[in-house]
């Protein structure tokens, strides 16, 4: 019974308990922190810009021949004239603009090396100087042609028809004459007599169309000869289609050996990879191989093996470069590159020795890209091989005629590229003022930003320029990093022998206004930044959303894009460098371009955005 008792006695107890707690009033619920979000995805990719469609040029007067330079020729007699090289000839020949501005062609000759090189030189690092021959493209098409009398004078002139032994011409201001063939140069007697031929039906009309835009005229062997066969067996990878590359169409040649599209302006294209290792190339695994080409044609290959960046490569390309990007020991780093540096050279030479025999050692490049390499030569291709310790080893495959003049090259008149730049300056009806047509190069997975887009600027200018000499000379790091002034102040005098000026904008701020004055004349202005990953997301976002708005519903947009960028503050990261490239007033807003492949070649952000990442150095390459 007392059992009983105690055990309602508790029950009791735990009733009342659980009433009492039921029944308290809750107590006020304490502050929640916001939680605190880090953002690990990549930026979304950017939109894939629509194929950029040159405009159509405006058909130039005739004659309008290209300046380059005025100096001292020799003709076959020994006879000094001064003039402007504006042709040469696959023959020898070349034609020259006298002072008087009378032309005059000169016969080839070896009289002395310097002469021999340059002459050389011309030819084959100006492909335009060879075909078309300097005349513009449409007079060309028109079947205008340099015809040289035997004592030397020339003249620009279509052939009617030939008579017998008399030709009828007419000059570009449309003068008809009637003249014997006999007072022509025996070369020009050949082509005379071919040019008053009737083309057969299926063959193109008269000159030669740009390579850069069509290639279902490259029509090659359907069968590889045994010796094209034998190189590219030694090479790999099927790189001739017959025992002549220059002929072929880039894309051609970039469709055999499976390169893409690196860039593509109205006057160059380049097609670059970064292949795996199991990929080789006479024997050995290049980092990166790029195919280079012009309106006459491929101008050049150059692959590079093992080297300072891609064999410290970082993370990812593009933007994910500057992801995990580890130091790493600079001694055993540098004993590493020196040994892989020391095995690809090996394995090249070995390939190139075993087919084609001793090499020749000569120098090439100019100033401070000028190097050792061994030559090789194969039906008027030169296989070019350069170590730099522990910087990179690179194969070049060039012209012979290059190889011969050594890599030096013609300096471009200052006039003539102020007005090709200024030509670029594409104003749209959106406010956007915008430049066209610099090449891309694609830096890859490596830090190169700054050699990149100096070779980006510098080629723009008609100056040679490849990013790992320009690595080279900036004394880049593993991996990449390079300090902007270094590099400028190494390459001023290169860049000032070709008649261009390196100037550095100090005090320049973010400003579409005083950005106009270089945009206008079509020269880049290069910029150093921190490229943020939200400075990246922020570009990416708003060049796409700016496409599908009108410029007024836009321009309210990036107003409010721009007052709202306080985010970016304080950013010390990322060190970048890209090139600005346009301008829009009404929007406040700037475009800029990364060297970071075809999908990054026009970005847009406010000038407010810019600003707060902006790390404040400014440079242009101009004319």
């Amino acid at each position: 019974m007392r059992f009983l008792i105690s055990l309602l006695a508790a029950l009791a107890f735990v009733a009342g308990a659980v009433f009492l707690y039921q029944n308290m009033p809750e107590p006020a619920p304490a502050p929640v922190a916001p939680p605190v979000v880090v953002d690990h995805t990549p930026p979304p990719p950017p939109p894939t810009p629509p194929p950029v469609v040159p405009a159509k040029p405006a058909e130039p007067e005739l004659p309008k021949i290209a300046s380059l330079e005025v100096r001292d020729f020799k003709d076959a007699t020994g006879r000094v004239l001064k003039g402007t090289l504006v042709s040469v000839q696959e023959d020898g020949r070349f034609y020259i603009q006298l002072e008087t501005k009378k032309f005059w062609a000169c016969a080839y000759t070896r009289d002395t090396e310097e002469q021999s090189l340059y002459v050389r030189g011309a030819l084959a690092s100006f492909p335009e100087l060879s075909q078309p021959k300097a005349i513009p493209e449409a007079a060309y098409r028109q079947g205008y042609r340099f015809l040289a009398s035997n004592e030397g004078s020339v003249i620009i002139a279509k052939v009617l028809n030939l008579a017998g032994e008399q030709v009828k011409l007419v000059t570009s201001d449309s003068k008809e004459f009637t003249v014997p063939l006999s007072q022509f140069c025996p070369q020009d007697r050949d082509i005379i007599t071919t040019l008053s031929q009737p083309a057969p039906p299926a063959t193109p009309a008269s000159g030669t169309p740009s390579k850069l835009d069509d290639d279902e005229g490259d029509k090659k062997p359907a069968e590889i000869t045994p010796e094209v066969k034998k190189i590219n067996e030694l090479i790999g990878q099927d790189l001739f289609a017959d025992t002549n590359l220059w002929d072929d169409y880039p894309k051609s040649a970039a469709r055999r050996l499976h390169w893409g599209t690196e860039s593509e302006t109205n006057r160059d294209v380049s097609f670059r990879t970064y292949p795996p290792t199991s990929y080789t190339f006479l024997g050995a695994s290049p980092n990166s191989a790029a195919l280079y080409g012009s309106t006459a044609g491929i101008t050049g290959v150059s692959l590079v093996y093992a080297n300072k960046g891609d064999t410290f490569r970082s993370a990812g390309v593009a933007a994910e470069h500057f992801l995990n990007r580890d130091k790493g020991d600079p001694k055993t780093d540098t004993k590493l590159l020196k040994s892989l540096i020391k095995a690809d050279e090996d394995a090249l030479e070995k390939a190139l020795t075993g087919t084609l025999g001793e090499p020749v050692r000569q120098l090439f490049g100019e100033g401070q890209s000028k190097r050792r390499v061994s030559r090789w030569d194969w039906k008027g291709h030169a296989f070019l091989l350069s170590a730099e310790e522990g910087e990179f080893v690179a194969l070049a495959i060039e012209p012979s005629a290059v190889a011969d003049a050594r890599g030096k090259t013609a300096r471009t008149a200052d006039s003539e590229v102020r007005q090709r730049l200024a030509g670029n300056v594409e104003r749209r009806p959106n406010g956007d003022v915008f430049i066209n047509n610099i090449p891309m190069v694609d830096q890859g997975p490596k830090g190169y930003c700054v050699p990149a887009t100096f070779e980006r600027v510098m080629r723009y200018c008609d100056i040679q320029a490849d990013m790992y000499l320009l690595a080279m000379i900036g004394e880049t790091g593993n991996g990449g990093g390079t300090n902007v002034k270094n590099l400028a102040e190494n390459l001023t005098r290169d860049i000032r022998a070709k008649g261009r000026n390196v100037d550095e904008l100090k005090g320049m701020k973010m400003d579409p206004d005083k950005l106009a004055k270089y945009i206008n004349d079509g020269i880049p202005v290069l910029w150093t930044l921190h490229s943020t990953k939200l400075f990246n997301s922020l570009a990416t976002s708003h060049t796409a959303e700016r496409k599908n708005k009108t410029p007024d519903q836009w321009k309210i947009l990036a107003k409010k894009y721009a007052q709202s960028a306080d985010d970016l503050k304080d950013a010390a990261e990322h060190n970048h460098i890209v090139i600005i490239v346009g301008y829009n007033k009404e929007t406040n807003e700037i475009a800029f371009s990364d060297s970071w492949g075809a999908s990054f070649v026009e970005r847009w952000i406010t000038a407010s955005e810019a600003q707060l990442v902006s790390m404040g150095d400014f440079l242009v390459i101009r004319p």
